[in-house]
């Protein structure tokens, strides 16, 4: 899992102003630190945003829809596609009959109910 490592002062956090007082050079390191902070917010909601897509992906391959790796009729041409096609729907008929059976099962219970 990617982490985040901030090593430099917190998110949303304000800097403070450069005084009058203060050379160029304080007034550059602050400008500096405000840059690294919104660097840093940047790449939070980038780490964030991936950390979602992981998890997206994680639920898909948990439970894998068989719907979406059937060939199309025309991509059908190899031997090798053709097995796959014979599996997959296989596995759809499968499926159908499990979920029919579980239906029908509820159904039954209800009526003895």
């Amino acid at each position: 899992m990617p982490t985040l490592k901030i090593t430099k002062g917190k998110l949303g956090a304000k800097t403070k102003k450069a005084s009058d007082g203060d050379d160029s050079k304080n007034a550059a390191n602050l400008k500096m630190q405000q840059r690294d902070i919104k660097g840093m917010e940047e790449m939070f909601w980038a780490v964030k945003y991936q950390i979602d897509q992981l998890d997206e992906f994680k639920k898909r391959l948990e439970n894998p829809n068989i719907w979406d790796m059937i060939y199309e009729s025309y991509d059908l041409y190899s031997n090798p596609r053709k097995r796959m096609q014979i599996e997959l729907l296989r596995e759809v008929i499968f499926e159908l009959k499990r979920d029919y059976n579980k239906e029908f099962d509820g159904l039954e219970r209800f009526k003895e109910d």
